[in-house]
């Protein structure tokens, strides 16, 4: 079968894409090797994303906004601190002349919105669940083969949106350059005994960030970051311990914590891909880039990557030129890489400013907050970077 766009990979970033494109008129097949879970979710263990203003205005351009608005929580204040030391930092929407700076919506509603809008493309087959069993480049692009698929697919542009151990990645012999923070993140939701009033988190500590994210019902997203040697320790812990030492670690700026969920954990790296394509091939979402979670910038900068592919695609149609073209990938990458490498170095740096343990680093730190929250042109910049706008 032979399509215009063929994306490997349906979640997130790969739906989002099939949504994005499907107005070019282009013939678009989706892959993905899991099909959508129909168990009913725990509400309270749903894990939530950070989505930033300008995101929501992409999710509303593609017709995806609506269904998740009712499930959003917009973040009007963000407070910045370090553990044992004075100083800390709000950005508030108002200061940014924006109505929020943001929302925290769970990961399944955005899942859900996705699929029911892909449902709906007459110009987007999907093949789920499916697994890819092979990829080769060919004279003419790329090839892929199907477990459950007897004719192999081709297309004009084959994207990889097959998660950070992308099969298609490592089929091009394209190699990530990978960064280990020796930090493991764990993810759970909290219930507050008091409203959280739209504010979101980020505290930073010596063994790293911890993060509340603001949700429905008066719970927050816990992020919450451990040496890979404690991680073990903390998921022993029961409820009502795991919730006094997360007290004691955090402090009361938030309320008393009343309730923990589930808790899962994954380990923290940076992982980049210096050059996402080869000819008919282009890598996203996680393949191309994965970033420490501190202010919560990953499917951020992948939406904001969709919408510059969108119209890099628009214009090779236009111009009538391959979109599967050397210069069509080099166009749309070169688009990309300020604000890439600009959010990279961002997260990157963050980590590494709050983590340095250098003599002095600590009081310069907590001078450093105090300038900042001091200085609104200071002010300004920090709560554009945490709007993905750091270029």
């Amino acid at each position: 079968m032979k399509y215009d766009i063929l994306i490997v990979g349906g979640g997130l970033v790969g739906n989002a894409l099939a949504c994005a494109l499907a107005p070019l008129g282009l013939n678009i097949a989706v892959v993905e090797a899991f099909s959508p879970k129909q168990q009913q979710h725990d509400d309270f263990d749903v894990r939530s994303f950070a989505l930033s203003y300008g995101s929501q205005q992409l999710l509303a351009a593609w017709g995806l906004w609506q269904p998740v608005a009712p499930y959003a929580t917009p973040i009007k204040t963000i407070h910045v601190s370090e553990k044992g030391r004075l100083g800390r930092v709000l950005l508030t929407a108002a200061q940014s002349q924006l109505p929020t700076l943001g929302c925290v919506v769970p990961v399944t509603r955005l899942y859900e919105a996705l699929i029911e809008q892909v449902k709906g493309l007459s110009n987007v087959t999907q093949y789920c669940p499916s697994k890819v069993s092979a990829a080769t480049q060919t004279a003419s692009g790329w090839q892929v083969q199907l477990g459950t698929q007897a004719e192999p697919l081709t297309a004009d542009l084959v994207i990889a949106a097959d998660g950070a151990k992308s099969l298609l990645r490592q089929a091009a012999g394209l190699q990530p350059t990978v960064k280990d923070y020796h930090q493991t993140a764990l993810a759970a939701n909290i219930q507050l005994a008091r409203p959280h009033n739209n504010i979101a988190y980020e505290r930073f500590t010596p063994q790293g960030p911890c993060a509340l994210l603001p949700a429905l019902n008066n719970k927050v997203g816990l992020i919450w970051t451990f040496p890979p040697e404690a991680i073990d320790t903390a998921l022993s812990w029961t409820d009502d311990v795991f919730l006094k030492h997360l007290q004691r670690y955090f402090g009361y700026r938030a309320g008393k914590f009343v309730k923990v969920g589930k808790r899962q954990t994954y380990p923290l790296k940076l992982s980049v891909l210096d050059l996402p394509y080869k000819p008919g091939l282009l890598v996203m979402g996680n393949a191309a880039h994965s970033l420490h979670p501190i202010s919560g910038q990953g499917l951020n900068l992948s939406l904001r990557d969709v919408a510059v592919l969108k119209d890099t695609l628009l214009m090779a149609q236009q111009a009538q030129q391959p979109l599967g073209a050397m210069s069509t990938l080099a166009g749309y990458q070169q688009a990309r890489d300020a604000d890439q490498h600009s959010m990279i170095r961002y997260t990157d740096g963050l980590h590494h400013v709050f983590t340095a343990k250098l003599l002095g680093a600590s009081l310069a730190r907590s001078v450093g907050l105090q300038l900042l929250q001091s200085s609104n042109p200071l002010k300004r910049w920090f709560s554009r970077a945490n709007l993905g706008q750091t270029h």
